[in-house]
């Protein structure tokens, strides 16, 4: 059985989802447990870490990191046959590898580890200036290309947390637009429709005006829709 016991800071721990779904709870209840015993007991606070994770919409969702003791606390409200015995079973767990990590070590093993870790240093290096360079490319636009580099930009933020977000994030921009600079879109793509039918475009290019147009004929529209992705695309890249 995965009990999904990591290791770290030289603790075994174990993840907040990982006991909900091998104990068969919700989540959500699982996390207003652990919140209960936070309030009713402050010094258990060490014993819960709070961490995040991102769920299937590209949410940033929170969860618990927590150690034998926090364990022990939260499951201790755990009833049944079923739950005992998971229980016991995730007990030997943490003692086995709290022991693993105790052991005296070979000098093999400490020479191990130390490779181990420089190359977990190494990665981190690396991916820290993939992103720096991703934040530098982010920020340098052409004036006279602005909506080739919105999109491309845009395009960026897609890739990163999944294509099926497309949608979403189209939305979420414009949003965030509409409440910064205190502007209805919608009311003023149809005033753009509007215009374009009385100067004589075609009913094809009226039907194909967009939000995009709207922005970019706005210099301050167009100058805080780009503050919005790159905003986006840095919380993406860190």
């Amino acid at each position: 059985m995965n009990f999904g016991l990591i290791i770290r800071d030289n603790k075994v721990v174990v993840g907040s989802r990982r006991v909900a779904k091998n104990y068969g709870k919700v989540h959500g209840d699982v996390l207003r447990a652990i919140r209960t015993w936070i309030a009713d007991l402050p010094d258990g606070q060490r014993n819960f870490a709070e961490s995040s994770y991102i769920n299937e919409q590209g949410r940033e969702m929170p969860e618990y990191i927590m150690d034998r003791q926090g364990f022990s606390m939260l499951v201790m409200g755990f009833t049944g046959r079923d739950a005992r015995i998971f229980t016991y079973r995730y007990t030997c767990a943490f003692e086995e590898m709290a022991a693993k990590l105790e052991r005296p070590r070979t000098s093999l093993e400490v020479l191990q580890q130390t490779i181990g870790q420089l190359i977990a240093q190494e990665q981190r290096l690396t991916q820290l200036e993939a992103n720096q360079e991703h934040i530098r490319e982010t920020i340098a636009f052409q004036p006279d290309q602005w909506r080739s580099d919105m999109n491309r930009l845009f395009n960026k933020i897609v890739d990163s947390v999944g294509g099926e977000q497309f949608g979403y994030l189209r939305r979420e921009t414009y949003s965030r637009l509409e409440q910064r600079a205190c502007v209805d879109l919608g009311r003023r793509l149809q005033n753009l429709k509007c215009r374009l039918a009385m100067e004589g475009a075609t009913a094809t290019a009226v039907e194909k005006a967009n939000r995009m147009d709207v922005i970019e004929a706005d210099p301050k529209l167009r100058e805080i829709y780009a503050i919005i992705l790159k905003e986006l695309a840095i919380q993406e890249a860190v």
